[in-house]
């Protein structure tokens, strides 16, 4: 039975209209007008390393669009971020002090400088000088990281030379066992800003000594870490002990203000720059 005042033409027409509407949605779902899909632009990876002695921790991050800082709680002195994935190409990078210091309030911009960053390219930017006054700047690395399949048994070391001024002016920088070790030949003489190729050696232990070309008897010794194996449930911490870590060994100058108690003498810390291959197996989908 039909429902009071409707016809069998009515149903029909009725029916005739569904039809059209669902039509009309298939169309509308068509390849042509479907879902935009955001497509993750080409990559640069980059790291900051704080050689500036005068401030508090510093924050790091480029502002031509939103983004997160580089490394959200700030880089103190001798501190250094890891690599971040960002866009590639034309990018302002900023830096704020975390609190205030003398001649600068936190929140103003110690660095507000535009990097070209290539896509695929991994940059270590360097922070040095002294940010009281604005003598400070950035000096950008491109870094040709040894892979780990590449390295085998072996591990890869450099060194940077962020240490400003005449003194200790060039180095020439070592790689020894130990720290106790004599010194034999030069791995390589640098200027400020400049850094080393990667030397490679046998996994174990390692220790790096800079020594003044000027004053041979200033030298900086670091024992570099030795890192940690992996197992299937942890994957390996990158050191000279772990094939395929590849590292760099940055001198700093000394530190000034509230700094100079910590950081009297100019000295060498080690970062990590590759990785060694995971040990636990990917999950698969």
């Amino acid at each position: 039975m039909l429902p009071v005042n409707m016809t069998h033409t009515s149903v029909a027409l009725r029916r005739v209209a569904a039809a059209a509407l669902a039509l009309g949605g298939l169309a509308a779902c068509s390849s042509e007008d479907g879902p935009t899909v955001t497509e993750t632009p080409p990559l640069a990876y980059v790291r900051v390393i704080n050689a500036i002695p005068d401030t508090t921790a510093m924050i790091y991050g480029f502002r031509d669009e939103v983004e997160n800082p580089i490394e959200g709680s700030g880089l103190a002195f001798r501190q250094g971020s890891s690599y971040k994935g960002t866009r590639a190409g034309q990018r302002l990078l900023r830096s704020f002090v975390v609190s205030s210091v003398p001649a600068i309030v936190a929140g103003d911009p110690v660095i507000n400088q535009t990097l070209t960053l290539r896509p695929n390219t991994y940059y270590t930017v360097l922070h040095v000088g002294l940010a009281q006054g604005n003598r400070d700047s950035l000096i950008v690395l491109e870094d040709s990281i040894p892979r780990a399949a590449d390295l085998g048994q072996q591990v890869a070391i450099r060194a940077v030379h962020a240490i400003p001024g005449a003194a200790p002016g060039p180095v020439q920088v070592f790689v020894t066992d130990t720290t106790s070790d004599a010194v034999g030949t030069a791995l390589a003489t640098i200027n400020f800003g400049a850094r080393t190729g990667y030397v490679r050696r046998a996994a174990g232990r390692a220790a790096a000594q800079v020594r003044a070309v000027a004053d041979p008897s200033v030298i900086l010794r670091v024992q570099m870490q030795r890192g940690t194996p992996g197992d299937n449930v942890a994957n390996p911490e990158g050191g000279v002990a772990i094939s395929g870590s590849a590292m760099s060994v940055v001198a700093f100058p000394a530190g000034l203000g509230q700094r100079a108690t910590a950081f009297a003498s100019p000295g060498l810390v080690s970062f990590l720059d590759g990785r060694p291959t995971p040990t636990i197996a990917p999950i698969r989908p």
